[in-house]
Protein backbone atom coordinates (compact mmCIF):
# COMPACT_ATOMS: atom_id res chain seq x y z
CA UNK A 1 0.00 0.00 0.00
CA UNK A 2 1.09 3.50 -1.05
CA UNK A 3 1.55 6.09 1.62
CA UNK A 4 3.07 9.40 1.55
CA UNK A 5 4.16 11.30 4.33
CA UNK A 6 5.55 14.96 4.52
CA UNK A 7 8.32 16.66 6.17
CA UNK A 8 8.93 20.17 7.09
CA UNK A 9 12.36 20.96 9.22
CA UNK A 10 12.51 17.65 9.58
CA UNK A 11 8.69 17.61 11.28
CA UNK A 12 5.85 15.11 10.39
CA UNK A 13 3.31 17.26 8.78
CA UNK A 14 -0.56 15.74 9.22
CA UNK A 15 -1.89 15.06 5.80
CA UNK A 16 -4.70 17.14 7.00
CA UNK A 17 -3.09 20.09 7.49
CA UNK A 18 -1.98 20.25 3.80
CA UNK A 19 -5.05 19.76 2.54
CA UNK A 20 -6.75 22.38 4.82
CA UNK A 21 -4.07 24.48 3.64
CA UNK A 22 -5.27 23.80 -0.18
CA UNK A 23 -8.99 24.38 0.53
CA UNK A 24 -8.43 27.77 2.00
CA UNK A 25 -6.07 28.64 -0.94
CA UNK A 26 -8.95 27.04 -3.00
CA UNK A 27 -11.62 28.90 -1.91
CA UNK A 28 -9.31 32.25 -2.08
CA UNK A 29 -8.52 31.43 -5.66
CA UNK A 30 -12.08 30.80 -6.89
CA UNK A 31 -12.99 34.31 -5.49
CA UNK A 32 -10.33 36.03 -6.72
CA UNK A 33 -10.74 34.96 -9.98
CA UNK A 34 -14.45 34.95 -10.54
CA UNK A 35 -14.48 38.46 -9.26
CA UNK A 36 -12.26 39.64 -11.74
CA UNK A 37 -13.83 37.81 -14.44
CA UNK A 38 -17.09 39.64 -13.12
CA UNK A 39 -18.32 36.18 -13.13
CA UNK A 40 -20.85 34.28 -10.85
CA UNK A 41 -19.34 31.15 -9.32
CA UNK A 42 -21.53 27.43 -9.91
CA UNK A 43 -24.20 26.85 -7.73
CA UNK A 44 -24.23 23.14 -6.34
CA UNK A 45 -22.03 21.39 -4.07
CA UNK A 46 -18.95 20.18 -5.62
CA UNK A 47 -16.14 18.09 -4.01
CA UNK A 48 -12.94 19.00 -3.58
CA UNK A 49 -11.14 17.44 -6.31
CA UNK A 50 -14.16 18.96 -8.57
CA UNK A 51 -13.51 22.52 -7.73
CA UNK A 52 -9.99 22.36 -7.97
CA UNK A 53 -10.42 20.76 -11.77
CA UNK A 54 -13.53 23.82 -12.85
CA UNK A 55 -11.11 26.27 -11.89
CA UNK A 56 -7.96 24.84 -13.70
CA UNK A 57 -10.31 24.61 -16.38
CA UNK A 58 -11.49 27.88 -16.36
CA UNK A 59 -7.68 29.26 -16.31
CA UNK A 60 -7.20 27.01 -19.68
CA UNK A 61 -10.72 28.47 -21.38
CA UNK A 62 -9.38 32.13 -20.46
CA UNK A 63 -6.26 31.40 -22.42
CA UNK A 64 -2.55 32.63 -21.57
CA UNK A 65 -2.85 36.43 -22.96
CA UNK A 66 -6.43 36.83 -20.61
CA UNK A 67 -4.42 35.63 -17.71
CA UNK A 68 -1.42 38.01 -18.05
CA UNK A 69 -3.93 40.90 -18.62
CA UNK A 70 -6.56 39.62 -15.80
CA UNK A 71 -3.14 39.89 -13.19
CA UNK A 72 -1.40 42.78 -14.84
CA UNK A 73 -1.42 45.77 -12.53
CA UNK A 74 -0.32 42.79 -9.53
CA UNK A 75 2.78 40.90 -11.98
CA UNK A 76 3.71 44.30 -12.60
CA UNK A 77 4.17 45.38 -9.00
CA UNK A 78 5.48 42.10 -7.95
CA UNK A 79 7.99 41.70 -10.59
CA UNK A 80 9.48 45.02 -8.91
CA UNK A 81 9.24 44.26 -5.60
CA UNK A 82 11.63 40.89 -6.58
CA UNK A 83 14.22 42.79 -8.90
CA UNK A 84 14.20 45.11 -5.33
CA UNK A 85 14.62 42.52 -3.14
CA UNK A 86 17.33 40.47 -5.13
CA UNK A 87 19.57 43.41 -5.57
CA UNK A 88 19.77 44.22 -2.01
CA UNK A 89 19.77 40.48 -1.01
CA UNK A 90 23.31 40.78 -3.15
CA UNK A 91 22.94 37.35 -4.06
CA UNK A 92 22.07 35.86 -0.93
CA UNK A 93 19.56 33.09 -0.78
CA UNK A 94 17.04 31.57 2.01
CA UNK A 95 15.75 27.74 1.01
CA UNK A 96 12.11 26.82 1.30
CA UNK A 97 12.70 23.14 1.72
CA UNK A 98 10.36 20.02 2.48
CA UNK A 99 10.93 16.18 1.81
CA UNK A 100 8.15 13.71 0.75
CA UNK A 101 8.87 10.26 1.76
CA UNK A 102 6.64 7.91 -0.54
CA UNK A 103 7.05 4.26 0.39
CA UNK A 104 5.20 1.23 -0.97
CA UNK A 105 6.53 1.46 -4.45
CA UNK A 106 8.54 0.16 -6.32
CA UNK A 107 10.10 2.72 -8.68
CA UNK A 108 13.90 3.86 -10.02
CA UNK A 109 14.62 7.67 -9.08
CA UNK A 110 15.31 8.32 -13.01
CA UNK A 111 11.51 7.04 -14.03
CA UNK A 112 9.71 8.82 -11.70
CA UNK A 113 11.84 12.34 -12.75
CA UNK A 114 11.34 11.48 -16.39
CA UNK A 115 7.66 10.88 -15.44
CA UNK A 116 7.41 14.43 -13.46
CA UNK A 117 9.30 15.66 -16.53
CA UNK A 118 6.75 14.48 -19.00
CA UNK A 119 3.91 16.09 -16.67
CA UNK A 120 5.67 19.35 -16.17
CA UNK A 121 6.90 20.44 -19.77
CA UNK A 122 4.00 18.51 -22.05
CA UNK A 123 2.03 21.04 -24.17
CA UNK A 124 -1.15 18.26 -23.95
CA UNK A 125 -4.28 19.85 -22.04
CA UNK A 126 -4.28 16.74 -19.93
CA UNK A 127 -1.10 17.50 -18.43
CA UNK A 128 -1.66 21.56 -18.15
CA UNK A 129 -4.47 20.68 -16.14
CA UNK A 130 -2.27 18.64 -13.63
CA UNK A 131 0.29 21.56 -13.48
CA UNK A 132 -2.49 24.01 -12.37
CA UNK A 133 -4.47 21.58 -10.09
CA UNK A 134 -1.36 20.42 -8.23
CA UNK A 135 -2.16 23.87 -6.20
CA UNK A 136 -4.50 26.17 -6.38
CA UNK A 137 -2.04 29.38 -6.75
CA UNK A 138 -1.28 28.04 -9.98
CA UNK A 139 -2.82 30.67 -12.98
CA UNK A 140 -0.49 29.65 -15.71
CA UNK A 141 2.66 26.94 -16.31
CA UNK A 142 3.45 27.30 -20.46
CA UNK A 143 6.19 26.15 -21.95
CA UNK A 144 8.52 29.18 -23.40
CA UNK A 145 11.27 27.17 -25.02
CA UNK A 146 13.18 24.10 -24.68
CA UNK A 147 13.36 22.91 -20.87
CA UNK A 148 12.02 27.02 -20.50
CA UNK A 149 8.56 27.37 -18.62
CA UNK A 150 6.40 30.45 -17.84
CA UNK A 151 5.39 30.42 -14.32
CA UNK A 152 2.12 32.66 -12.78
CA UNK A 153 1.51 31.80 -9.21
CA UNK A 154 1.41 32.98 -5.79
CA UNK A 155 4.36 32.05 -3.66
CA UNK A 156 4.15 31.27 -0.36
CA UNK A 157 2.34 33.77 1.82
CA UNK A 158 2.73 36.54 -0.82
CA UNK A 159 -0.28 38.83 -1.29
CA UNK A 160 0.91 38.87 -4.90
CA UNK A 161 0.81 36.62 -7.77
CA UNK A 162 4.14 36.59 -9.46
CA UNK A 163 5.39 35.69 -13.11
CA UNK A 164 8.88 34.56 -13.21
CA UNK A 165 10.72 32.08 -15.92
CA UNK A 166 12.70 29.61 -15.05
CA UNK A 167 15.05 27.42 -16.69
CA UNK A 168 15.60 24.06 -16.29
CA UNK A 169 19.45 22.52 -16.19
CA UNK A 170 20.86 25.91 -15.77
CA UNK A 171 22.16 26.84 -12.78
CA UNK A 172 23.40 30.36 -12.96
CA UNK A 173 23.27 31.59 -9.63
CA UNK A 174 21.97 29.00 -7.94
CA UNK A 175 23.14 28.93 -4.30
CA UNK A 176 22.16 25.50 -3.33
CA UNK A 177 24.21 22.19 -4.43
CA UNK A 178 23.21 18.62 -4.82
CA UNK A 179 23.43 16.66 -1.86
CA UNK A 180 25.07 13.02 -2.91
CA UNK A 181 22.92 10.92 -0.86
CA UNK A 182 20.30 11.65 -3.62
CA UNK A 183 20.23 9.98 -6.71
CA UNK A 184 19.02 13.04 -9.28
CA UNK A 185 18.13 15.95 -9.52
CA UNK A 186 15.70 18.51 -11.70
CA UNK A 187 16.84 22.05 -11.38
CA UNK A 188 16.88 25.21 -13.00
CA UNK A 189 17.32 28.80 -12.11
CA UNK A 190 14.16 31.68 -11.86
CA UNK A 191 13.94 35.05 -13.76
CA UNK A 192 12.20 37.96 -14.36
CA UNK A 193 10.54 39.20 -17.54
CA UNK A 194 13.26 41.13 -18.13
CA UNK A 195 16.55 38.54 -16.95
CA UNK A 196 16.89 39.36 -13.30
CA UNK A 197 17.93 36.17 -11.90
CA UNK A 198 15.83 36.04 -8.55
CA UNK A 199 16.02 32.50 -7.43
CA UNK A 200 15.52 29.15 -8.60
CA UNK A 201 14.54 25.38 -7.93
CA UNK A 202 16.56 22.63 -7.33
CA UNK A 203 14.01 19.01 -6.14
CA UNK A 204 16.44 15.53 -5.54
CA UNK A 205 15.15 12.14 -5.56
CA UNK A 206 16.81 9.28 -3.78
CA UNK A 207 16.22 5.13 -3.69
CA UNK A 208 15.00 4.25 0.07
CA UNK A 209 14.17 0.53 0.95
CA UNK A 210 10.73 1.21 0.89
CA UNK A 211 10.24 3.57 -2.09
CA UNK A 212 11.56 6.88 -2.57
CA UNK A 213 12.49 10.01 -0.84
CA UNK A 214 12.45 13.43 -2.48
CA UNK A 215 13.58 16.77 -1.40
CA UNK A 216 12.00 20.16 -2.59
CA UNK A 217 13.95 22.98 -2.40
CA UNK A 218 13.18 26.69 -3.55
CA UNK A 219 15.86 30.02 -3.56
CA UNK A 220 14.12 32.77 -2.88
CA UNK A 221 16.20 36.18 -2.52
CA UNK A 222 17.59 36.78 0.91
CA UNK A 223 15.06 39.84 2.05
CA UNK A 224 12.30 37.87 1.99
CA UNK A 225 10.55 37.23 5.05
CA UNK A 226 10.55 34.07 6.76
CA UNK A 227 6.68 33.95 6.95
CA UNK A 228 6.43 33.88 3.63
CA UNK A 229 9.57 30.89 3.64
CA UNK A 230 7.42 29.05 5.72
CA UNK A 231 4.21 29.77 3.87
CA UNK A 232 6.32 28.00 0.54
CA UNK A 233 6.56 24.90 2.73
CA UNK A 234 2.77 24.55 2.25
CA UNK A 235 2.45 25.38 -1.05
CA UNK A 236 5.50 22.92 -1.83
CA UNK A 237 3.80 20.24 0.13
CA UNK A 238 0.52 20.65 -1.90
CA UNK A 239 1.82 20.81 -5.65
CA UNK A 240 3.96 17.74 -4.79
CA UNK A 241 1.85 16.05 -3.00
CA UNK A 242 -0.53 15.93 -5.81
CA UNK A 243 1.90 15.71 -8.42
CA UNK A 244 3.45 12.20 -6.97
CA UNK A 245 -0.02 11.04 -7.00
CA UNK A 246 -0.04 12.13 -10.48
CA UNK A 247 3.08 10.38 -11.38
CA UNK A 248 2.14 6.98 -9.50
CA UNK A 249 -0.73 6.98 -11.22
CA UNK A 250 0.49 7.09 -14.88
CA UNK A 251 0.92 4.35 -16.86
CA UNK A 252 4.26 2.35 -17.23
Amino acid sequence: MVQINTYADGILVPDETIRQWEAKRLAHATNFVYRKLSMRQPVGAQTTDEQKRSLAELKIEMGEDKVRKMLGFYLGLSQLVMKVASFLSFGRRKFSVVEVAVSGVDLDPSVFLDKLNHIMLNEGEEFSKMRLMACPDHYLIANTGENTQEVIETTGGSPLPTQFYICYGDATGLRSQMDPAFDVQLFGVARTRGGTVIGGVRHQIRKESDGLRLRLLVEFPALVLNWMIRQHQLHLMCEFNNWVRDVLAMRS
